[in-house]
């Protein structure tokens, strides 16, 4: 007897699903089967992190921004266009596209899609729908595809089927858990593989303006969860989280500042739990990167003070990204040191473990936005155009910028414990690897000090990539990375989630070292050097994609029949 033929569906763009076959001769009679599963729809929402949704500028009528996409020909030489541009682009180019003020910029949802990795083929106006069009395709695309592909293919004639059936068994320890649950083979039928495979999911989009504060983001994925995914699916009632960096902040918003209930759970990625030294490096010198393809990068994405402050200035979303008043148990993590051995520590901040006023708003020389740099906020005058107060004032730059570092601490403050009931994450606690180690602190260093109170002194130069000259002949640059992390984030953010029971699950990803022997959990199948924070979804050793779907079908119990 001849096996039946099974038929794969196509999803339409009105979402029903087809499946078709060839007619065959009445001597080759084949049965035909087309896998049913319950009625149950779960939509899977993916939030990107900073950079990772293409925007468009509402007030220009022009795109905004492309996240450079690398992963085939063409889009390689997309990206040099991209890097050609952003060659001969001033600071003022990149402030009048990238414009941080409310309402100018929205999301650009004609990007390139992917999706030809899909098992069950879904139709480019389908996933333009569902806002893949919105977010960078080399970077989230693929691990979207996986999820669509994976967590719908379970079971196949009630047997585990293909990755299923070769990882049902394992450790998640061996894959980097530290939290020590079991492997998804030992759950009871209902909060398991099982109950998964009777569920549809469907994989979104969720992009936003990530120069806007992310709390407006969160307000804006929530509408969007609300108005166009849960309405297209009539048994959907929630959905479930996915995110990778600033993604994550987002998340926490809606759930911490919008008290979100239509979700399950949520899966964060390479979150800066509270916050990354990286912001703080990038406002004063600009985007870091070694060789060719550093270069490149940071053309693209800002290689001086000059460029990143003229748009981080007035971009709530960036500026979040500072580290918190929680960050690293409210240690000092900006230095002034004189090198040498030992070492001789001139400033240690904050000193009151609040960033905000001890750093951020400080015009001194170890400021955020320092006296001699404020020249290079707000290069097109935009805050000229700021309403007037009650008393007639129009603010000045400086009041627009340091307004946005009060609502920033404000933002960090209320989402400090927000963290979904049923929470998973995974990360990159990298600590071999040099190019994947990253800015636990800041450190501005010195092999010659001069003489007076370095706390008084001036800017007499300042190169706008990372090398300053202060009065008495300091001269400082910064220090090399040297922490656990993924080049962006370090250990001591990203792991943060796991001080809070709301965690179940946390992998830590990478290889350990003698100085830090428990960064990562390492095992079996975590035995590897860790990834780099944007490629965090792209990992080639298949950790991100276990991990994610391990939690996926772990929050998946909470899901009704």
């Amino acid at each position: 007897m001849i096996d039946p033929l099974k038929l794969y569906t196509t999803i339409n763009a009105d979402g029903t699903r087809t499946a078709s076959s060839t007619m065959s001769s009445s001597e080759h009679q084949q049965e035909k089967e087309i896998g049913v599963k319950s009625n149950k729809v779960v939509p899977i929402v993916f939030i990107p992190g900073i950079m990772g949704t293409n925007l468009w500028n509402n007030r220009t009528k022009k795109i905004a921004w492309i996240a450079p996409n690398t992963d085939t020909v063409l889009a390689s030489v997309a990206a040099v266009g991209s890097f050609l541009s952003a060659l001969f682009s001033s600071a003022k180019d990149r402030q009048n596209d990238l414009d941080g003020r409310e309402g100018m910029v929205s999301v650009y949802e004609d990007g390139p899609i992917g999706g030809g990795g899909l098992k069950e083929e879904i139709s480019k106006d389908e996933l333009k729908r569902r806002g893949w069009g919105g977010i960078m395709r080399s970077a989230y695309h693929p691990i979207m595809e996986s999820i669509q592909n994976e967590m719908n293919s379970v079971m196949l004639e009630n047997k585990l089927n293909g990755w299923w059936h070769d990882h049902a068994d394992h450790s998640p320890a061996e894959w980097g858990d530290w939290n020590d649950n079991p492997p998804l083979s030992q759950l009871p039928d209902e909060q398991g593989l099982k109950h998964a495979a009777e569920i549809r999911y469907e994989v979104w989009a969720g992009g936003y303006n990530w120069l806007q504060s992310n709390d407006d983001s969160a307000s804006d994925i929530i509408k969007f969860i609300d108005n166009t995914v849960l309405p297209s699916y009539e048994s959907a009632e929630k959905v479930i989280i996915v995110t990778h960096s600033m993604g994550g902040l987002v998340a926490r918003a809606m759930i911490g500042l919008h008290n979100c209930e239509q979700i399950y759970g949520v899966i964060h990625g390479a979150m800066p739990a509270t916050g990354a030294p990286a912001a703080y490096r990038r406002i004063r010198a600009g985007f870091e990167g070694a060789g060719a393809t550093g270069f490149i990068a940071r053309q693209i994405l800002g290689p001086s003070a000059a460029e990143t402050t003229a748009v981080l200035a007035f971009s709530r979303g960036g500026l979040e990204l500072l580290p918190s008043k929680e960050y690293d148990n409210k240690q000092p993590w900006l230095f002034a040191r004189k090198t040498g051995t030992p070492s001789e520590n001139l400033i240690a901040l904050p000193k009151s473990g609040d960033p905000y006023n001890d750093i951020y708003l400080s015009k001194k020389w170890w400021g955020l936005v320092p006296e001699e740099n404020e020249k290079l906020i707000d290069p097109n005058a935009f805050s000229e155009a700021e309403t007037k107060d009650e008393w007639g004032f129009t603010p000045t730059k400086r009041d627009v910028f340091e307004e946005n570092i009060l609502k920033v601490a404000d933002f960090h403050e209320s989402i400090k414990k927000a963290y979904h009931t049923y929470t998973y994450v995974h990360y990159s606690g990298e600590a071999q690897e040099l190019e994947l180690l990253t800015w636990k602190d800041i450190i501005w260093r010195s092999d010659w000090i001069g003489w007076g109170d370095i706390n008084e002194f001036k800017i007499t130069k300042d190169d706008s990539t990372g090398t300053i000259e202060l009065d008495a002949g300091y001269k400082f640059t910064f220090a090399p990375k040297y922490s656990p992390g993924d080049g962006t984030v370090p250990l001591c953010s990203s792991a943060s989630s796991r001080d809070f029971p709301t965690t179940h699950a946390a992998f830590a990803h990478g290889k350990n070292s003698t100085l830090h022997p428990a960064a990562c959990r390492q095992g079996i199948y975590n035995n590897s050097t860790g990834y780099e924070h944007q490629s965090a979804y792209n990992d080639t050793k298949g950790r991100t994609l276990f991990a994610t779907l391990y939690s996926i079908v772990r929050v998946s119990q909470h899901v009704k029949p």
